[in-house]
């Protein structure tokens, strides 16, 4: 099997992802994107450094790491890239598709109250705290 071959249209795929995805973000969002869905998968894990080691730069790994965090905290990223996530998965879902949630047994036991929300169990009657997820921001689409 030729490896370079498979890395490089991996690499052109996710590019063409990220182009899609990114479309009506600035050039260094789209940037980001891009890297973070490579380093993501490359990585299987979503810390930055983790992420920053993948992309194999000869930029220092803190300046990577520095340029993620402020790509993440960048004004209306998350908006228009859950907006591009949910366009593309709407033609997916049909009249009768099923959606179906199971978010009970994801629990923060210990957690103080930050980023938690009230959400019905699976047993009729009972509200428990448990933690907010959003698929998208934990996997692009990958997970």
């Amino acid at each position: 099997m030729n490896f370079s071959h498979l890395a490089n249209k991996l690499r052109s795929k996710i590019t063409k992802f990220s182009g899609i995805l990114s479309k009506d973000l600035d050039k260094t969002a789209g940037r980001f994107v891009k890297e973070a869905i490579y380093g993501i998968m490359a990585s299987q894990s979503v810390m930055l450094t983790e992420i920053g080691r993948q992309l194999e730069s000869s930029v220092p790994l803190k300046k990577i790491e520095e340029r993620f965090s402020r790509q993440l905290i960048k004004a209306g990223i998350w908006d228009r890239l859950h907006e591009r996530i949910l366009s593309l998965a709407s033609n997916r879902v049909k009249e009768k598709t099923l959606l179906i949630l199971d978010l009970s047994d994801l629990k923060k036991k210990y957690a103080l109250g930050d980023g938690l929300s009230n959400i019905f169990s699976r047993y009729p009657g009972r509200l428990q705290k448990q933690s907010e997820i959003r698929q998208s921001q934990l996997s692009f689409g990958f997970g």
